[in-house]
């Protein structure tokens, strides 16, 4: 996800700078995501923005010919960014990041379980539940999550409906380790069932999601399975008791 880091410019200097970026290499990919600078000053009482730190910017804005007040660019990482400039009025920066990169996840599981690992092959025994799917929705939307056979995508700090199924306590981070995605079924009751893909962080998240998108080509058992990427190649590990 982004880090915003706002900080004074140097020593003696009343400027501020505000630096944004993505510092978490399991969040991207082979390209380094572009950081987002930008400097906060104050003259003459009045507090402006400019692009870059000491006029210097990596990112290439371009205004629209019929809109002086707008500036827009793009980072490697595919954020759009809008630079609003109206004359005689404060300047407002928006960053609209994709939909795939606005979801920290974080996740629990129980002490004590131990793993045998697998990785990726094309052929093998596969055990799936298949699950109909009807709708996409927040969890928000749901009113009894255990009324419906569900995936959760995100754990439950994030996903209130994951912190149901999982029954989270206060802490809802104990227990998780970086680099690690999670793949679980449980048995809410009625017949109906709830598959958790959930991750450490936004980019383990990911690689839980792409294990179960391409379940046929992972031997897939049991009703728990971690998932790592080891030398670049998605592994899953799957729970023995």
């Amino acid at each position: 996800g982004a880090s915003i880091l706002i900080q004074n410019a140097t020593a003696g200097n009343t400027n501020l700078t505000v630096h944004i970026d993505t510092p978490n290499a399991e969040d991207y990919d082979d390209l380094n995501p572009t950081a987002v600078n930008y400097t906060i000053t104050a003259t003459s009482g009045e507090v402006r923005l400019s692009k870059g730190i000491d006029g210097h910017s990596a990112l290439t804005y371009r205004v629209p010919d019929e809109d002086s007040d707008n500036s827009y660019t793009y980072t490697t990482y595919g954020a759009h960014v809008r630079f609003y400039t109206p004359t005689g009025s404060p300047q407002e920066v928006y960053i609209d990041y994709p939909l795939e990169q606005r979801l920290p996840q974080i996740f629990i599981t129980g002490q004590g379980v131990t793993f045998s690992e697998t990785a990726a092959s094309t052929t093998g025994a596969v055990t799936v539940q298949r699950i109909s799917v009807g709708a996409t929705k927040l969890a928000s939307e749901v009113s009894n999550i255990n009324a419906v056979s569900s995936i959760l995508v995100g754990g439950p700090c994030a996903n209130s409906a994951a912190a149901s199924v999982m029954g989270t306590g206060a802490d809802c981070t104990a227990g998780f380790t970086p680099g690690v995605g999670l793949v679980q079924m449980f048995n809410v009751g009625g017949g109906n069932v709830a598959m958790l893909v959930a991750g450490y962080s936004a980019g383990d998240t990911r690689n839980a999601a792409a294990v179960v998108a391409n379940y046929q080509d992972y031997g897939l058992t049991g009703s728990k399975m971690e998932v790592k990427k080891v030398n670049n190649q998605l592994t899953v590990a799957t729970s023995t008791q």
